[in-house]
């Protein structure tokens, strides 16, 4: 699968939680063997603590 397009956020994840407490990928396992990837497509920056929020306490 290809994305072609502006990104505000691009992670691959092991583990649900990185940098502090954010859980960008709350289904992610460690032990599962698969690394998972979060793309956030570009996003307009009034929108943003949205984002953060959502990150923070899903």
């Amino acid at each position: 699968m290809l994305f072609n397009d502006q990104v505000t956020l691009c992670a691959f994840c092991n583990g649900r939680f990185y940098g502090g407490g954010y859980q960008i990928s709350p289904k992610s396992k460690i032990n599962d063997g698969l690394i998972d990837m979060v793309i956030l497509p570009k996003v307009n920056r009034l929108f943003a603590p949205y984002y953060i929020y959502k990150t923070l306490y899903l």
